[in-house]
């Protein structure tokens, strides 16, 4: 799955706008259609580099009057917590921030390969 996949159009649009307004300052013609092409650009170096592209999901509150905010994973079998301390934790117990951002990065990178496999690659 590429970066393009992931970005919906309300949100490409909203990209191609900012790159438009920022770039068409310096560029005498700089379009909306220009623009696209330099947000495409972006974004396929960025998955060429082994960036990936993600829309995070939106908080949840804590059931149970707990405080704090969750996340579920897409089945709802990994559930993600985030005290109001900070703290991350699920059912295996507490996450460091960059342990979390690892752990992700992780599961991305696997997604990935098994993407690459189906495809032949």
């Amino acid at each position: 799955m590429s970066a393009r996949d992931v970005i919906s159009s309300r949100d490409y649009a909203a990209l191609s706008e900012s790159v438009r307004d920022a770039l068409g300052r310096c560029a005498v013609g700089f379009d909306r259609y220009h623009a696209d092409h330099a947000v495409d650009a972006v974004l396929d170096g960025l998955d060429y580099l082994g960036y990936a592209v993600v829309k995070l999901p939106e908080p949840e509150e804590s059931p149970d009057g707990e405080s704090g905010v969750m996340f579920h994973g897409r089945d709802s079998a990994m559930v993600i917590f985030v005290d109001d301390d900070g703290r991350i934790w699920d059912s295996d117990g507490e996450w460091t921030r960059g342990e979390s951002r690892a752990n992700a990065a992780a599961f991305l990178a696997a997604a990935r390969h098994a993407e690459a496999g189906e495809r032949g690659e």
